[in-house]
């Protein structure tokens, strides 16, 4: 059985001395910066996401963030190997410092991910972060998320891409405390019928729902190995 890549997502929150504009080109800095170091050695793919002002289903609250940064690990170990290097991590927040509002590990997630659907290449895509609602275990939430929604999501859109990103780790006081994340791309955000969309999301297992619309801008993808 093939290693799943260890997946980390983070939500962007822009410095307040940047506008949008001026954050995504100091975003790409950051991001050239840490490219530039050796131990992107373990990195199998990274991708940025920008902001895209588009509708949200109804059910669905709009989520504030200035961009989503999407990153594969290309194994465990490389995980490991990459977050040990004490240099390389002390320079990197030095310069998150001057880039965002938060640092990273405070809204970042390692998630567990599965592909039902790739996406197509520079989707819109919205991402949709999950809270359970209390009473609900994680596991059983887990199951519904992977199960029954999957399920419902192929019936009602046969042509979109479609992934889940569920918690890789039980849910802290640090980082982005969310129950799951979908992601659900589509070439253009008018093109996802969003009254549909929301008739499928709806469960009483859920307490809440939030979301972003954002085009995605891959930077990295490591050879065949």
């Amino acid at each position: 059985m093939t290693e799943r890549r260890p997946k980390l997502i983070y939500f962007a929150e822009r410095h307040p001395g940047f506008d949008s504009e001026s954050f995504t080109r100091r975003w790409r800095q950051h991001a050239r910066l840490g490219m530039s170091m050796a131990r992107w050695v373990n990195i199998h793919r990274y991708v940025h996401c920008d902001p895209i002002d588009a509708d949200l289903p109804a059910s669905v609250t709009r989520r504030a963030a200035d961009g989503v940064a999407l990153l594969w690990y290309r194994s465990q170990a490389s995980r490991q190997r990459h977050i040990s290097d004490q240099e390389a991590r002390a320079i990197m927040k030095g310069d998150e410092a001057e880039t965002f509002a938060r640092p990273v590990a405070d809204v970042s997630i390692m998630v567990d991910e599965t592909v039902h659907r790739p996406a197509p290449v520079h989707a819109a895509t919205l991402f949709l972060l999950y809270l359970r609602r209390p009473g609900i275990t994680a596991a059983d939430f887990t199951r519904y998320r992977r199960t029954a929604l999957p399920a419902r999501i192929a019936r009602a859109f046969p042509a979109i891409g479609y992934t889940q990103n569920v918690p890789a780790e039980p849910r802290t006081t640090a980082g982005l405390a969310v129950d799951g994340i979908d992601e659900i791309a589509v070439s253009e955000p008018a093109r996802l019928d969003l009254e549909a969309l929301g008739e499928v999301l709806a469960s009483v297992d859920m307490a809440d729902m939030s979301g972003l619309w954002a085009r995605q801008m891959p930077l990295f993808q490591a050879g065949e190995e």
